[in-house]
């Protein structure tokens, strides 16, 4: 049974987190978005990965990059979900890379369970009337 190591409430159904893709033959992970495909107004981007290691007695250990620059050291255990999030967007750029690269710790390659890039919508207008939320008479 998986648990979630940070108390997040909101990550991919259990179904999604039993499943993980790794590269073949490579100690290197990679895959990418760009600002053009993504079809969003603002490029400021959050991001969330979610991480469940399924092989038992093991110590797998893997950077994680984001267009060449370190971004996060991502060590798994045994059934526990990891989620590496951003609480502000990412830095602008035309694209985002990301590879997840071993440590050599062990032999066993990076892998990812599922992840999500997200932008935040910029409202113009109040998004409810100002009468919204009025209390009503009790009686």
């Amino acid at each position: 049974m998986l648990s979630n190591s940070q108390g997040y409430a909101f990550g991919p159904p259990m179904i999604v987190m039993q499943t993980a893709a790794t590269p073949d033959n490579s100690s290197v992970m990679e895959f990418n978005w760009t600002f053009a495909d993504a079809e969003v107004p603002n490029n400021e981007f959050y991001v969330n990965l979610f991480f469940a290691e399924f092989e038992f007695r093991t110590s797998r250990t893997f950077d994680v990059y984001l267009n060449g620059r370190f971004f996060y050291s991502a060590p798994q255990k045994y059934l526990l979900i990891s989620i590496l999030y951003s609480t502000i967007p990412l830095n602008a750029s035309s694209q985002y890379l990301w590879a997840l690269n071993s440590t050599g710790v062990s032999p066993l390659p990076p892998f990812i369970n599922a992840g999500e890039a997200f932008t935040a919508m910029h409202l113009t207008q109040a998004a409810t009337d100002s009468r919204d939320g009025v209390s009503l008479p009790v009686d």
